[in-house]
């Protein structure tokens, strides 16, 4: 392949689909069952431990800005993000916060102002 692209393994490919729909509360249909790594593989639940300001999937489902997330800019950062919109740099979040990006309620009266 030519070009700054090169193909993924399977297993990687499939591994970031499973995160991105299930993130957005998307699952694969009857059709593609034999994609799904929940059901060949007996895997009844995934429980994680969120944290509870975090709207990341909000925010990925484009019903949400980062700027209205209670965590952004303070307990999430880039160097301590809480979930992928902030981890890489193509991600909303820290798209939004590497362009200064802040919510109006957090900002001071002087950089309001500007």
């Amino acid at each position: 392949m030519n070009g700054p692209a090169s193909p993924c393994s399977a297993a990687t490919a499939a591994a970031w689909a499973w995160w991105c729909w299930t993130a957005i509360g998307l699952s694969l249909t009857d059709g593609y069952a034999d994609f799904d790594a929940e059901r060949r593989f007996g895997v009844e639940t995934i429980a994680t431990r969120e944290h509870p300001e975090c709207i990341a999937g909000d925010i990925l489902r484009g019903t949400k800005l980062p700027t209205d997330c209670a965590a952004y800019g303070t307990a999430c950062t880039s160097r301590r993000p809480l979930r992928a919109p902030m981890v890489s740099s193509e991600g909303t979040c820290a798209a939004f916060h590497a362009a200064g990006r802040r919510p109006l309620s957090r900002l001071s009266t002087v950089e309001v102002a500007r």
